[in-house]
């Protein structure tokens, strides 16, 4: 927290809710700045109080105003946070393209299969694409022996019926 003094006068509040008792001149007006940083972002504002002279020193009158301006007795300062819920990206036909849920991603690392015409045979008919595709996908320019190539992305049984509103 830091607190920047504006200005020291003798006078009149002129957002306090009362007056202090005693004569204007035995009142001490402080003006000053606060500025702080919070979860909910920073706060800076500026405030004034009163130091009543008494005779072994000046007092500070108390106001929970003090803490914040217009703060009363009866508020309460909370701050909470909440997760947030992730959105959804629709296409033009309300279907959703992107969103919360569970997917898998099946793909094929080439340099881990040791006869890949076999094993593009049995993956074509698992995962419903034409060998092609999979051959394409497979001979991209930044495939190495050790990438993973993602051929599909499987949502959840429950997710199934989301995507196809």
């Amino acid at each position: 927290m830091k607190i920047l003094i504006i200005s020291c006068d003798t006078g009149i509040l002129s957002g306090y809710p009362f007056m202090p008792l005693g004569n204007k001149e035995e009142n001490v007006i402080v003006r000053y700045q606060t500025s702080f940083a919070t979860a909910a972002g920073d706060v800076c504002f500026e405030n004034e109080t009163c130091f009543l002279k008494k005779e072994d020193g000046y007092k500070l009158v108390w106001t929970d105003a003090l803490i914040y301006a217009g703060l009363s007795c009866t508020d309460k300062v909370r701050v909470s946070t909440m997760q947030a819920k992730m959105g959804e990206i629709l296409d033009r036909n309300g279907r959703i393209l992107a969103g919360a849920g569970v997917a898998s991603s099946v793909g094929i690392v080439p340099g881990s299969l040791e006869n890949m015409d076999s094993a593009i045979g049995r993956i074509d008919r698992l995962l419903e694409m034409k060998p092609e595709e999979i051959q394409k996908k497979l001979s991209e320019k930044w495939v190495k022996d050790d990438s993973f190539v993602l051929l599909r992305t499987l949502r959840k049984v429950q997710e199934i019926g989301r995507m196809t509103r």
